[in-house]
């Protein structure tokens, strides 16, 4: 019964440990997300305005920005 309790003991705390690192990257991921998400919507005010302000021709897609 003793060696069962220890048993589950370390699984227990190999799982709260695994969730701890995993909630700590998971922070991580979303912090980032969020930064790209506001660069990601500069550049394209940007590409806009420059389409919008200097295309000879009206532009309808944008295959690729290089």
């Amino acid at each position: 019964m003793q060696r069962l309790k220890n048993t589950r003991e370390k699984v227990l705390k190999a799982s709260r440990a695994y969730y701890a690192h995993r909630a700590y990257y998971e922070d991580l991921l979303v912090q980032r997300q969020r930064h790209f998400a506001e660069a990601n919507k500069k550049e394209l005010n940007f590409l806009e305005h420059a389409f919008s302000a200097y295309a000879t021709r009206p532009i309808k897609k944008v295959l690729d920005v290089a």
